[in-house]
Order: C-alpha cells, then structure tokens, then sequence
C-alpha cells in the first residue's frame, strides 16, 4: 500500500459540485480510498461523498488535501493533477517563494526558508554550517539553534544564535507530539522569517516531550507589525491541537509545510450569531 497526498488552493469558484464529479470520474478506478481534507480545520471526508464533501463550506482560494492510500496509485494520481491544474493551484516542489501581503495565505510577508536535516551531514555542511560537529550522524539541539541562526542572518548570526539559547533556557519551545518552536524577535532580523527544520530521525531538544522532528523557528523584528505577531499567536494557539501538530509532522517538502503553515497562521473565523 501507497499514500499520496496532492496539497492545492482552491480557484475562485471554491469546491463547486462539477469540481468534485471530475475528481471522482478521475478516481473512479482506484484501488484504495481518497479523502478530502479541509486543511484549517482538518475535517475529512471520503472524496466520493460529494454532499459530505460540499457541507464543508469550502470558499474560493481555501487550502486543502487529496489524501489517497492504496495500490497502483500513479495513473490516477497524474490524471487528476492534470484536470486540477485547470481549475486550482497545486502546491508544488517549487512553490517556495516569499509570502506577500496579497496571498490568500495570511496577511504579512514572512520570508520562508525549509531545510532537511540529513542523519549525515556532508563536508560543505560540516564546514560552513556546523563546523565544531565531531560526529556528522548526531544531530542536537545547539547546532540546530546555528544553523538557524546563520540561515537568518551571516552577518549577525552570532547575537541571534544567543538570542535562541537565551529564549530556550526560559523554557523549552518543545510543543510535543514532534514539533519545536523556537521564536525571538530581534534587533537583528529585518523581516519576519519562518525556518522550517526536518528530519526524518528525532532531534533530541532537551525537553520531557521525547524529541523533534520539525523545527518551525519564527524570528521577527524589533519593532514588529501588529499584523506578523498575530500570525505568530495563531500558530501557536493550533499548535496546541495534537491533531494538527500531527498533520504537519506527515510532511517534510518544503512547498507543503510552508502552506500549510501558513494557513495555520491565519485567524479563525467565528461563527455569525444569529440574530433573534
């Protein structure tokens, strides 16, 4: 058994009725199961149950998964990513760049970097990044805190470095269930700037929690936007949800995390209160 997960933003018309007949006419021969999952909220349902799927109250742009799991998946998986791309935008291994003010995602510009912790570095790495390593297949919490460091900023990554330690001897950013969350703000950093750290072995980060594998450093400038530090709050406040902080732990390309992210720093709404 295979699992597949094709991440995408809805178009302007949002999760439309025909949408979802052409997603199923292209799964109709699957050998397996596919799901819809609405990515801020994390509700699913089986794709074929189109009323189930539509009581999701997708909007235009909204953030969303095709989860699929079975056997000789690829012939379908293309034909589907061919029709969505006619009507949606798929999140792709390129979808990297800055997040501006006029993405549907949330509303300041964080600067996203993603990095994959491999269990042995090379010599470039050693060197550059990590150069007082003795033994490249431990990875731990110090040069972890480093390298973000460095990738915020060469020119001043000494002081931030110490700005991280400093924060995580307050107290451990560990948020269990796989997921750290180092965050400063900075006189430093010229930008708000989210460093995603992944590895597939766990990073032990010096907490009860049992260890990471998803580093989601947040450093913002001193002063700060009202607007960045409200994201930052929201993100915290859902990764609080051992849901979702499992989620997030089943992706390690860049393009998705950034995503889905960043749909996890945007505010959720409440419902309308009827009036009487």
């Amino acid at each position: 058994m295979s699992t597949i997960r094709i991440t995408l933003y809805l178009g302007e018309s949002g999760l439309t009725a025909w949408l979802i007949k052409g997603i199923n006419q292209r799964l109709r021969d699957i050998q397996g199961a596919a799901e819809l999952i609405k990515i801020d909220t994390l509700q699913r349902v089986n794709v074929q149950h189109q009323l189930a799927a539509l009581s999701l109250a997708f909007k235009p742009f909204d953030l969303c998964q095709i989860f699929l799991i079975g056997e000789n998946l690829q012939t379908q998986v293309e034909a589907l990513k061919l029709y969505l791309q006619q009507y949606c935008v798929l999140v792709t291994d390129t979808y990297t760049a800055t997040i501006h003010s006029s993405s549907p995602m949330y509303n300041d510009n964080f600067q996203f970097h993603h990095f994959s912790v491999p269990n042995k570095m090379s010599a470039k790495h050693r060197y550059h990044i990590m150069p007082f390593a003795k033994d490249a297949t431990i990875v731990d919490k110090a040069r972890i805190l480093k390298l973000i460091a460095k990738m915020a900023s060469i020119k001043h990554y000494k002081k931030i470095e110490v700005q991280l330690i400093q924060r995580e001897q307050l107290s451990s950013t560990d948020m269990a269930g796989g997921i750290a969350l180092p965050h400063i703000v900075s006189e430093y950093i010229d930008q708000p700037m989210m460093i995603c750290l992944t590895s597939k072995t766990v990073i032990d980060w010096q907490s009860a929690h049992g260890g990471v594998t998803h580093i989601v450093a947040l450093l913002l400038p001193k002063p700060c936007t009202k607007e960045a530090i409200l994201a930052v709050r929201h993100l915290a406040v859902n990764l609080l949800n051992a849901d979702k902080k499992q989620f997030i732990t089943y992706h390690y390309m860049g393009d998705q995390l950034q995503a889905i992210l960043a749909c996890f720093m945007r505010p959720t709404e409440q419902p309308i209160e009827q009036s009487p």
